[in-house]
């Protein structure tokens, strides 16, 4: 699957779970955000300045605000989420085929 395919089939079917009922999948889906982001900061956090991390936690709490704000302080942030999303996305199809296997 390329790389921009990837990026947008949807994780659902990637896993092979759409018979599953919606809570369980919005589950999921949720575990998957929450992955995405902690990867994401880790990533970021490995390049932030004392000053960046004192102001990113003053920002902490609003979502918004600290998107926003790591946009600001990294022009490729939007990259960096979708890279990290395609590494998510490439071990859940992974682990599925392994699963089917």
């Amino acid at each position: 699957m390329k790389n921009k395919e990837l990026l947008t089939e949807n994780i659902i079917k990637i896993l092979d779970i759409e018979g599953l009922p919606t809570e369980k999948k919005q589950q999921i889906l949720d575990k998957m955000v929450s992955l995405v982001q902690k990867k994401v900061m880790l990533r970021v956090a490995e390049d932030l300045t004392p000053e960046q991390f004192d102001e990113l936690e003053k920002r902490h709490g609003n979502d918004l605000d600290v998107l926003a704000y790591l946009a600001e302080i990294f022009p490729n942030f939007a990259e960096m989420v979708e890279e990290e999303t395609k590494k998510i996305k490439e071990k859940a199809t992974k682990t599925a085929k392994q699963v089917e296997e």
